[in-house]
């Protein structure tokens, strides 16, 4: 009987998070559809400024590039727990990158898991494993806007027209706050130099993600660049940290829409928004093909 009660417990639960991640995709849909409307004549209008489409496919091949810090730290992470070679951390990661778009949002994760069955790691501590990569990027992200709030001048940030944005950012720092507690019941598995290391490739992947970002939309508009990081950084978080959304589809681009409404004009930040998405699956399917041209054994 207490069995089955823990089992009806966990299901609800997932179907309460699963409820909460569809309304926040539902509110951030609205958001940006209402966005769109608005500033119907500024995007049809667009003029994309000289070179705009080779710099854009130039970032593609950047993001790529730094998929593949992701599937460092991916290899660090199982090194923690067993002797896996790259050969197949690296596989692993590459052939289920391009899952994160299953609705879920954490399809890839498990995948990754799954890929490496049947090597010299249990399936518990596939599980640790892949708790503590989990954890890493919003921790990392936590860090780098801990730091950013000391150079980024916020006054320019319009954070009245966030709106919808608000419950999915405190949805997300109650998620955070909950990886946070499970990372410190798998830290007895860490080693400080190990972690270290772990923790500087997703700085690393997060920075340059950003930087991505930024210069999408300095390439639209002039806005500093510290400014379009930081707020990369939150919508990526806010998009992560929601239930559901695949890939963060919907939640990140309108976070990053809204925080940057005081900084730029809306039709800017909705052009920059929807480039940086497709720069971003760009990327991951480049990541994928590579995998499967590597690792296809």
């Amino acid at each position: 009987m207490p069995a089955a009660h823990l089992l009806k417990d966990e299901v609800l639960r997932r179907r309460l998070a699963r409820g909460i991640g569809l309304l926040v995709l539902a509110l951030s849909v609205i958001f940006i559809g209402r966005e769109i409307a608005r500033n119907w004549d500024a995007l049809i209008n667009f003029d994309p400024p000289e070179g705009f489409f080779l710099r854009c496919a130039a970032m593609v091949a950047l993001y790529s590039a730094l998929l593949f810090v992701l599937a460092e730290m991916w290899h660090r992470i199982v090194q923690l727990f067993g002797p896996e070679p790259r050969r197949r951390t690296y596989r692993s990661f590459t052939l289920s990158q391009i899952a994160r778009y299953v609705p879920g949002n954490v399809v890839h994760l498990l995948g990754r898991a799954v890929l490496l069955r049947g090597g010299v790691l249990s399936d518990k501590q596939l599980a640790m494993a892949t708790l503590v990569e989990l954890i890493c990027l919003p921790v990392a992200a936590l860090v780098i806007l801990v730091t950013g709030v000391w150079f980024v001048p916020f006054d320019i940030l319009s954070f009245d027209a966030v709106g919808p944005v608000w419950p999915i950012l405190t949805i997300s720092i109650a998620v955070l706050l909950t990886l946070v507690l499970g990372f410190f019941a798998v830290k007895q598995s860490l080693t400080l130099s190990a972690l270290l290391l772990i923790a500087l490739l997703a700085i690393a992947f997060l920075l340059g993600m950003s930087s991505v970002a930024a210069w999408v939309l300095s390439a639209i508009d002039d806005v500093p660049t510290g400014v379009v990081a930081l707020a990369g950084v939150v919508s990526w978080l806010i998009g992560y940290a929601t239930p559901g959304a695949p890939g963060g589809l919907g939640p990140r681009e309108a976070a990053f829409i809204a925080i940057l409404s005081g900084a730029t004009t809306p039709g800017s930040a909705l052009i920059a928004a929807a480039v940086f998405r497709l720069i971003t699956v760009a990327g991951d399917v480049v990541c994928f093909a590579i995998g499967v041209a590597l690792f296809r054994r």
